[in-house]
């Protein structure tokens, strides 16, 4: 039940990221849950800066998540925003897509259409029925010009 979402940087490492809850507060405002992100090497929890000078050293970033848990897609959208924020060069890989559909992706990336006609040319609420939770982090990406990739094989046919 986990997804792979891949921010691409620049160079090599491993670190895990442990999602436990929501992404940071609002400022004023206490988090619901805990946030705690580990790194696999140290075996010892980060702080987000520290976890983000991390990440900026890394060519591939897995975020995995429930597809359904609302607080895992809002860490997704904090450390994605955070690396485009530090000038990081990104790509946004989504199993969410399947590979035909990366020609609509890529008038997408071209910004030809917007995540509204994306979701309708590529059916993507019939294939993916919990396609919302991932409309923050694709019009981030469109906002910020971050290609958007299909990663997943076919997995069924549908009208």
């Amino acid at each position: 039940m986990n997804t792979s979402i891949i921010l691409e940087s620049l160079v090599g490492s491993v670190l895990l990221l442990t999602l436990m809850s929501s992404a940071a507060a609002e400022p004023g405002k206490e988090p619901a849950r805990a946030a705690l992100w580990v790194d696999a090497l140290e075996g010892e929890p980060l702080a987000f800066p520290r976890m983000l000078d991390d990440l900026q050293q890394v060519r591939v970033v897995y975020l995995g998540e429930y597809h359904t848990i609302e607080r895992h897609h809002q860490l997704e959208e904090a450390v994605f925003e955070a690396l485009a924020r530090r000038g990081v060069r990104l790509v946004l890989a989504m199993e969410q897509f399947e590979f035909f559909c990366q020609p609509d992706l890529d008038r997408f990336n071209q910004g030809q259409i917007d995540v509204p006609e994306l979701i309708g040319r590529t059916a993507w609420a019939k294939r993916w029925p919990s396609c919302t939770n991932y409309v923050p982090l694709l019009n981030f990406a469109a906002h910020e010009k971050v290609p958007v990739l299909a990663l997943n094989a076919r997995t069924g046919t549908f009208s």
